[in-house]
């Protein structure tokens, strides 16, 4: 059955929250998030990180259903950008522009001028009261609150698959057993003294 999930792009140092986004394949879709080179914040942040020899984390937040991923999506970026995330976002999710960030709207009304200016979309009554309880407080998964202890725990860990897709974890023990991998050999990666372990790569998340 095709899995519909929101997900959020994380720095790469403290495992913050910077871009939230919907796919039905995340890893495909963060593969194409490395490879953006269109003008905008988001795009300009991970190719910011890419100069420096770094990418972007990849978090699952929540499996949701099909008829309701535009309503989640949105309600999770309320949740982050009332707890004052900088968040990449242009827009408040789901299809299409709902809502867009001033900086879009600026960009928007450059690229219409001398058109005519097409009719402002209106949030479902469903969709308002989604944002609504977002703002005022998202009740989060197991599995979600788990991701995020792993990104914000003290002795946490980033690590890179040869694909190029970003882990967190907190246990280097468990996640060398889970991925076919050497613990003492992926130990050494994440204090520096391997450069890569079959392919992986990594370090330990500051404090």
């Amino acid at each position: 059955m095709k899995k519909h999930i929101i997900y959020a792009l994380t720095t790469p140092d403290t495992g913050q929250i910077r871009y939230i986004g919907y796919s039905s394949n995340p890893d495909k879709r963060f593969k194409r998030h490395l490879k953006d080179k269109s003008n905008t914040h988001k795009a300009h942040w991970i190719q910011s990180l890419k100069k420096q020899g770094l990418t972007p984390g990849l978090l699952l937040l929540e499996e949701c259903k099909v008829d309701n991923w535009q309503e989640r999506e949105r309600a999770w970026i309320a949740h982050y950008r009332k707890q004052g995330l900088p968040l990449t976002n242009g827009t408040e999710g789901g299809e299409g522009l709902c809502n867009p960030t001033q900086e879009v709207r600026d960009a928007i009304s450059r690229g219409k001028r001398g058109k005519a200016a097409r009719k402002t979309f209106q949030h479902t009554p469903e969709t308002r009261e989604a944002i609504s309880k977002a703002k005022q407080g998202v009740t989060h998964s197991d599995t979600h609150k788990a991701n995020l202890s792993k990104a914000h725990a003290k002795n946490s860990y980033v690590l890179l698959s040869p694909e190029g897709v970003q882990h967190f974890t907190n246990n280097l023990k468990t996640f060398a057993l889970e991925h076919g991998l050497t613990v003492a050999s992926l130990s050494r990666v994440v204090k520096g003294e391997y450069k890569h372990h079959k392919g992986w790569t990594g370090h330990k998340l500051a404090a």
